[in-house]
């Protein structure tokens, strides 16, 4: 399909260096800033087993299947463990593996009660979780290595208290408490100090952070059905409902660069993994199979993810380099309602989407949807009569790097980038990611 694009008028900040459960409900998890990178969930078909994907749902792989059940994976902040609760020796306890599902771990051994919905702390030095012990439903918080188990909510018999989310800076915990079918989220701080009520209505349960520490997504039931809503973390603002949806829509997840949530819902029928923009918009299905899948937690990453498979598409011959001019850029009109460079749909242009630019030209593909282009896709760079356009190599030196990535934006913001023969022009037929 050939879509045209025309030169968003936008300035844009730039800077390079880095871009920034009850058992069986639904849990999600907090968000640690970072690059995003593999999403892991909980599968149920015969039995419920822990799974990890590609963020566009590719090379789906098993890492827990003890027979038993596997379910509520959490990723720790740096990536590189996995804490999930599971059946295996009776009842529900809490295990860690490695990222590869390596190394799993029983850290709980807390004999006829039942353990479940980790959550990370920021510096992964401590575990907090859900707990039927002590004549209650209680969060508890241990060390990473299952030492110095303490019950920090001490609820009266008949509370419930559960899906704890460490916020990203460390110094609360949200979670939800209350009587069945009667929850509000909470805040507090890890010790259990400091409590503080930030919703009051019907049922709300399951919140989970932003990367920044200022929103909070969670579940509610105070529209009639269970949905996905969005709220300051302060709790100083009207909470919005984000997926308006008949279909019961849970386990909110969001992405570590928080441009996305993940959820799980079951309005094609059985239980499936989406994403959304943190506004609701641009809703995409990640998993397509006959089984159960939920309870979702997207991977963060220290740097962006390197492609191994595909390699660097060969540049465009060019013609002998004429230098960049040192004079400041002219600004120079555009069409205000374009979206190239876009990569992520989200209706702006910022520094991820040079980073994306990046990726796409090394090979890396990465679920987009209509108006932005996809891999192998034949563009036109620009319609007759706009200012002259490119993309990827911008200076014609045979690689894509930083200096690209800068040039895009400041094109993509309306400033004149010189450019050699050998890169696209108005009206070329491009193949994007080639």
């Amino acid at each position: 399909m050939r879509l045209t694009f025309a030169i968003l008028v936008a300035v844009c900040a730039v800077l390079l260096g880095g871009w920034a459960v009850l058992d069986g409900a639904d849990s999600g998890e907090t968000a640690f800033p970072g690059f995003n990178g593999k999403i892991v969930f909980t599968k149920e078909g015969d039995e419920s087993d822990v799974y990890v994907m590609n963020a566009d749902g590719s090379d789906e792989e098993v890492l827990a299947a003890s027979g038993a059940e596997d379910a509520a994976p959490a990723w720790s902040a740096d990536g590189t463990k996995i804490a999930f609760q599971s059946r295996r020796d009776g009842d529900a306890e809490i295990y860690v593996m490695n990222a590869d599902g390596s190394g799993q771990t029983n850290l709980t051994n807390f004999a006829s009660d039942n353990d479940f919905e980790p959550a990370w702390s920021p510096d992964g030095t401590q575990i907090a979780f859900k707990s039927q012990r002590d004549d209650g439903t209680n969060i508890i918080v241990m060390n990473s290595n299952g030492s110095d188990q303490t019950n920090v909510t001490n609820a009266a018999p008949g509370f419930n208290n559960g899906s704890p989310a460490w916020s990203p800076d460390g110094t609360r915990i949200a979670f939800d408490r209350g009587l069945a079918n009667n929850s509000d989220i909470y805040l507090m701080d890890p010790d259990g100090s400091n409590l503080m009520p930030l919703t009051n209505t019907t049922d709300d349960s399951s919140p989970v952070w932003s990367p920044d520490g200022s929103r909070i997504a969670f579940v509610s039931t105070r529209d009639g059905n269970l949905e996905i809503y969005v709220m300051n973390s302060g709790g100083s603002s009207v909470a919005e409902n984000i997926t308006l949806d008949l279909a019961v829509d849970s386990a909110p997840a969001w992405s570590p660069d928080g441009t996305r949530i993940l959820f799980r819902t079951d309005r094609d029928g059985n239980s499936e993994i989406y994403s959304m923009n943190p506004d609701g918009s641009d809703l995409l299905r990640i998993t397509t199979d006959d089984d159960d899948d939920k309870e979702p937690d997207w991977q963060p990453l220290a740097s962006s993810p390197t492609p191994t498979a595909s390699p660097t598409p060969s540049p465009t011959p060019a013609t002998t380099p004429t230098p960049v001019p040192t004079a400041a850029p002219t600004a120079t009109p555009a069409p205000a309602n374009a979206l190239w460079g876009d990569d992520d749909c989200n209706g702006e242009v910022a520094a991820v989407d040079a980073l994306k630019n990046l990726q796409e030209v090394a090979g890396l593909p990465y679920n987009q949807n209509e108006p932005c282009f996809d891999l192998g896709e034949s563009v036109s760079v620009a319609p007759a009569g706009a200012t002259e356009q490119i993309w990827g190599d911008v200076d014609c030196d045979g690689d894509v790097d930083s200096v690209d990535a800068l040039a895009i934006l400041r094109k993509i913001a309306a400033f004149s980038v010189n450019q050699e023969v050998g890169c696209p022009e108005i009206g070329d037929e491009v193949l994007v990611g080639g």
